[in-house]
Formats: structure tokens, C-alpha cells, sequence
């Protein structure tokens, strides 16, 4: 049969018609099935910071106008999230955050699944929790100012979506650091106890020989370390305060004790043992270090002594060579194998170049806490502070 074009186009068109018109009942049938999200805009309720080892928790609190908490009580209605946020900076970074469970989240995630993050309905300040299972939440940040949005999906029977959005001012005030201590000022064996003086920098003694006593320059702070050694090498481990003082078992250092007048002649004795001293213009004051775990730990030969932790009085950590007192020295892992050891362990990238005919492969590591964010045009900008290796 011959066909005119004009009749074929007529019968094309009558095509597509119909077949538009055999569609639409299927998409009506979907009308209804998946309701919009929610759309909140929300305020900074609360804020929290809590520091890990390696990673922080963020817990920020967003909440509707009118909802607010105090006393461990809600007061008005309207809805609130309590998300968790991951990161390894001292304040919550600006990025995309994708849903993680607490065993597995790192940085760059948000705590979901038990005891994770949590979207409540509150009515007359009685609030119902659902736990919020995924979707992404971005951060963006100008100096202190954020802005916190995106779309999540809740645990509940409907699998209910809500998208918000949020502004805040947050301004997180760095971690403080440990009391560094660079300088070894002694090392002493005596009877099954290692003696070693640490000491920040800048400060220094003398004595005088013919008065045995002892002159303190600088400002700061050193450490006097009684710890148990059977052949006077320092090993890695954690190290117990001693039972009693002046008896030092494996595995402990030594605590103050007072022996008295143990020789008789009128003269009182007193046994620093391990002790935090302060040093300044010259005059020293001393507090016993009696309770907590002192962890000496080493890598070629180069040890690293800490103690304490964010909230403690003394928080102090060591890190170098301490000669005369390594077990592997000459052995190619003691004091003659000055090489510092850097632990690379986050992977920023891996990109093959086989298509452009190099084969090669290009591998970015780095050590934790250095994030890479690219920028389009084959680089990256890197936040954080330490070293990576582009292989």
C-alpha cells in the first residue's frame, strides 16, 4: 500500500497519541503512593561537642520556632532533629554528610541506627522519636555562620521523608592540646626503677657540686617518671600507679610515699616518685601523680609517653628518642635509626591512567586528619595539618 508523507506523519501522530493516552492510567496509579516530604525551616536549639580519639561528635539540635528544651524537658510543639555529625576537626566541617552506623561512621558521616541521630514530633512538650535512616545533610559554612540542610527518610511504617533547612551561629573554640614535652633532661636506673626527666622547652638546670643544690631556669613544666624497668630499658606498655610507694612492681611506676627519718638522725624524709613539677622564675612546686594509666608506646626509636586526656589537670605526652634506655638499640630499630615513622592510613584517592596510555596508577594517602576536597580541575584543597604522600 502507498503512503503520501502527509498521511504517514497523520498516522504517526495518532501513534503517539494513543499510546499517551494507554500511559496515563498508570501514573494515575501512582498518585498518592509517595507523599512530599515535610519542609521545615529549623533553629539552633542546642549544640555539643564531643572529643574522640581520632573523630568528633557534633550534636547539633535544630528545632521549629516556639520548641524549646531545658531541664531535660520539651516545652511547646513543633518538630526538633538531633543529628550527629562525624568529623576530625576541632569545629564541625563544612561537607556533605551521608548516613553511617555508630561501628562504622567516620569522617564525613552522621551517626543513624540505634542511640543515632533522631527526628521528634513535639505536642505540649511530650516528644515522639523516629530514628532518621538516610539521606544526605550538607554543611556550608563563613567563618562561624552555617547553614545546615537537606532531605532524610525515617524509620517508620511510611517511610516518611522530611527536608529542612537551617541557619546558626556556632563558635567552636579549639581543643587544648596536651602538655608537650620535647627534652629528655635525665635518665637513671635505680634498683629495678627508670628514672627519666621530660621537660618542655626551655627549661634547664643546674647543680652545684659542693652544695648539691639544684638552680631551675624557664618557665613551664617536666615530669619526673619513676617507672619499673628489671634491666633498665624502657618498654612499650601501659604502665599501673604501684600499690604502695616505694615498691614498684611490673608494669607500674612508682607514687609518692614518705619514708620518714630512716636513718635516725633527725631528718625527715620525702619520695616525689612520679611527679608533675611546675618551674617558674626559679622557684618549683611539685604535684604527685598517684592514680591513671601512663602508656609508653614506640616506633623505631622513637617513643611517645602520654598521660591524662581532655578535662584532666596534668595532660602531658612525650614524643622522642630516649637514648640509653632503647631495647633495640644497634638492632636497626633502636637509637641508631633516627627515621621518624608516619602512619599513612586515609586513602583521599585512586585514579588509573591507563585510558591516557601512562599506565600508571596515582595513589593520595595521608596521615589522619588531613581531608582532600577536589576542585574541578584536577586539584584538591586540603584541610587539616600533617603529611600525605602522592604516589
Amino acid at each position: 500500500m502507498k503512503m503520501n508523507i502527509k498521511s504517514f506523519f497523520a498516522t504517526l501522530l495518532a501513534l503517539v497519541t494513543l499510546s499517551a493516552c494507554t500511559t496515563e492510567p498508570a501514573i494515575d496509579d501512582l498518585e498518592g503512593k509517595y507523599a512530599a516530604p515535610e519542609e521545615l525551616t529549623l533553629e539552633l536549639l542546642s549544640q555539643a561537642r564531643i572529643k574522640g580519639e581520632k573523630v568528633h561528635t557534633f550534636k547539633i539540635a535544630l528545632a521549629t520556632e516556639g520548641v524549646t528544651y531545658a531541664n531535660g524537658e520539651f516545652v511547646g510543639s513543633g518538630r526538633m532533629l538531633d543529628i550527629q555529625f562525624v568529623g576530625n576537626t576541632f569545629a564541625l566541617g563544612a561537607t556533605t554528610y551521608t548516613p553511617k552506623t555508630v561501628d562504622v561512621a567516620k569522617n564525613g558521616n552522621y551517626i543513624v541506627g540505634e542511640e543515632g541521630s533522631t527526628y521528634y514530633t513535639i505536642e505540649n512538650g511530650v516528644a515522639t522519636p523516629v530514628a532518621i535512616e538516610s539521606g544526605d545533610i550538607t554543611v556550608t559554612k563563613v567563618e562561624n555562620d552555617y547553614e545546615i540542610y537537606g532531605t532524610i527518610w525515617l524509620a517508620d511504617a511510611d517511610k516518611s521523608a522530611v527536608k529542612f533547612e537551617a541557619t546558626a551561629t556556632i563558635a567552636y573554640e579549639p581543643f587544648p592540646e596536651p602538655t608537650k614535652l620535647t627534652q629528655v633532661l635525665s635518665v637513671t636506673p635505680n634498683q629495678g626503677i627508670l628514672t627519666i626527666n621530660l621537660a618542655e622547652d626551655g627549661i634547664s638546670s643546674t647543680t652545684d657540686p659542693t652544695t648539691w643544690q639544684t638552680t631551675w631556669s624557664g618557665d613551664g613544666f617536666y615530669l619526673a617518671l619513676d617507672i619499673y624497668s628489671a634491666d633498665g630499658k624502657l618498654y612499650p606498655g601501659t604502665y599501673k600507679p604501684s600499690a604502695q610507694g616505694g615498691v614498684v612492681g611490673e608494669g607500674e611506676y612508682g607514687i609518692g610515699w614518705d619514708p620518714g627519718d630512716i636513718y635516725g638522725i633527725g631528718m625527715v624524709f620525702e619520695n616525689w616518685g612520679t611527679c608533675w613539677w611546675t618551674v617558674a622564675n626559679g622557684a618549683t612546686s611539685a604535684q604527685k601523680i598517684l592514680s591513671g594509666d601512663i602508656t609508653v608506646e614506640k616506633k623505631g626509636s622513637k617513643y611517645t609517653i602520654t598521660y591524662g586526656q581532655l578535662g584532666d589537670d596534668i595532660w602531658f605526652e612525650f614524643t622522642g628518642a630516649i637514648e640509653g634506655v632503647d631495647p633495640d638499640a644497634g638492632q636497626g630499630g633502636g637509637d641508631v635509626d633516627t627515621n621518624e615513622y608516619v602512619e599513612l592510613s586515609t586513602l583521599l584517592s585512586a585514579t588509573s591512567n591507563v585510558a591516557s596510555g601512562t599506565k600508571s596508577l596515582t595513589i593520595n594517602m595521608a596521615e589522619d586528619g588531613i581531608t582532600a576536597i577536589s576542585n574541578g580541575y584536577g586539584g584538591y584543597t586540603f584541610e587539616g595539618e600533617g603529611n600525605y604522600l602522592a604516589l
